[in-house]
């Protein structure tokens, strides 16, 4: 699924790269991975930097993992350090999209895709 997934739909705000945020990425990085792994193997992670945010992404992961893939959200939370996480399930895939707590200059913000496993109990 996270080869689906929209990219590049809403380009940063100004000459801006997910690269002038380091720091910030690494939190959000961190803070999502500090969620998942309780339940979740990381298979696959991607990051990136969009200048729309919240509801306009979310909208974009349903029409393309609801609608277009039949995936169904399995869990949504607002865990420490992020705006948000949701994971959906199809069949045995899981993916996560995680959106970070902070809205940047210029209104970018950072967001990630992650590949999950669901892990043994």
């Amino acid at each position: 699924m996270i080869d689906a997934a929209p990219i590049n739909t809403f380009p940063p705000y100004g000459d801006v790269s997910l690269a002038s945020y380091p720091g910030e990425r690494e939190r959000m990085e961190i803070a999502a991975e500090l969620y998942l792994k309780e339940s979740y193997d990381i298979v696959d992670q991607r990051t990136y930097l969009a200048s729309a945010f919240s509801r306009v992404l979310g909208s974009s992961m349903h029409d393309v993992l609801d609608v277009k893939l039949g995936a169904k959200v399995a869990d949504q939370k607002i865990p420490e350090g992020l705006a948000s996480i949701k994971i959906w399930k199809r069949g045995k895939e899981y993916f996560a999209f995680a959106q970070s707590e902070i809205i940047y200059p210029g209104g970018n913000g950072i967001y990630g895709y992650y590949e999950l496993r669901l892990k043994a109990r």
